[in-house]
């Protein structure tokens, strides 16, 4: 389908997730060959995770919501030694009822979030080590390693009635694993990321993030 101008607005929550009362399940699969210490992932292997929540407020049961989300991940090994594909494909539904949860997995990089019923993730990305660093900024910070990385975002938006929304992106990241303070060993895994939208706009952008799965 082809892309549109008009984007819907973006996701608004009405109330906080602790005023519903609720239940949910979570189930969840892997299978994941060992790593070495310079590898940004497993060699080979895959990550299965789903999970469904339904809450409703107290006072007022047609307000709340429900929401399942599937997501997968597989790690290939890339051309070269401690070089990785990885792919990520994502499904989301949520019922509406005055009341949205957070998603459970990210928006196409480069573009803010938005709320739909239903949402479909397609990613790609390929990670490689620059450099080893282990290098110290006096006794405060840590740099242990730096990486990069490619990726390919394709991400289907829809609510119940209404057109699809396509959001398509890519771009490169520089991948940062760091320490901070030698006595509290607080790490921190972040990044710079440029991301190309192809939209209508095709708009660029340039972000610090931290890193997730999703």
């Amino acid at each position: 389908m082809s892309r549109v101008d008009e984007r819907p607005t973006p996701s608004s929550v009405a109330l906080n997730d602790e005023t519903l009362h609720g239940h949910g399940v979570s189930w969840s699969w892997s299978i994941l060959k060992n790593m070495s210490q310079r590898d940004f992932y497993p060699r080979w292997g895959y990550d299965l995770i789903m999970n469904a929540k339904s809450g409703r407020v107290a006072s007022d049961n047609t307000i709340g919501a429900d929401i399942f989300s599937a997501m997968s991940t597989f790690y290939i090994p890339g051309l070269f030694s401690h070089n990785h594909l990885v792919l990520n494909a994502a499904y989301e539904y949520q019922n509406d009822m005055s009341y949205r949860y957070s998603s459970a997995f990210r928006f196409s990089r480069g573009y803010d979030s938005y709320y739909f019923d239903h949402l479909s993730l397609a990613s790609a990305n390929y990670t490689f080590p620059l450099w080893n660093a282990d290098a110290r900024i006096f006794d405060y910070i840590y740099f242990r390693r730096f990486g990069f990385n490619f990726f390919y975002d394709h991400l289907l938006g829809k609510n119940n009635g209404s057109s699809e929304f396509t959001f398509d992106s890519y771009g490169a990241e520089l991948l940062v694993e760091s320490a901070f303070f030698r006595n509290i060993n607080l790490n921190l895994n972040w990044g710079i990321r440029y991301a190309q939208r192809l939209d209508l706009d095709e708009a660029d952008s340039y972000e610090l993030f931290l890193r997730t799965s999703f």
